[in-house]
């Protein structure tokens, strides 16, 4: 084989990373997305447990290969995020559920659009509204659905009305 031919070949070949390579998961992006979503778990366990680590100081120190830093810690930082807001969708749910005005559920706050969060409260039957969502871009609204209260695209507010907490408690 000519020493050019062999040198243009090389040049063209993919470059994977040994992590993806070797497990195999550059062929399965939900088993890589999966895997990022439990390192990026365990990263912010080990931030909350030390405030003073950062992400990717906390993915080092769990000893996660450098290839993968990249998807865990992003997914470190939406999961700190999620748990910095669900005090507050939980503090609020709470309180319509004492004045018997939603039922008594946990709730979970979500990613929406891989950067926004979304949380939803759903009222008692026979109230005029049938949920209550709140979203980080545009804060407390009622949303229309029972079955998927926060909405495929929450950007179009396509909902009754943006609620404040005030609203809620007059229903």
């Amino acid at each position: 084989m000519p020493t050019a031919w062999r040198r243009c070949r090389r040049a063209r070949a993919p470059s994977r990373g040994p992590s993806s390579f070797t497990l195999g998961l550059d062929r399965f992006p939900a088993a890589r997305d999966g895997l990022n979503k439990i390192h990026g778990e365990r990263i912010a366990d080990l931030v909350e447990a030390n405030p003073h680590l950062d992400t990717a100081e906390a993915a080092e120190r769990l000893g996660y290969p450098r290839i993968t830093h990249r998807g865990a810690t992003t997914a470190a930082d939406a999961e700190l995020r999620t748990r910095e807001a669900h005090p507050c969708s939980a503090k609020t749910a709470g309180t319509l559920a004492e004045a018997g005005l939603a039922e008594s559920s946990e709730v979970q706050v979500r990613t929406v659009g891989g950067a926004h969060l979304a949380a939803a409260i759903l009222f008692s039957p026979g109230q005029p509204a049938v949920a209550l969502v709140w979203d980080d871009r545009y804060g407390w609204r009622t949303g229309t659905s029972r079955r998927h209260p926060i909405g495929k695209h929450t950007a179009c507010l396509h909902f009754i009305r943006v609620a404040t907490f005030a609203d809620v408690l007059r229903c």
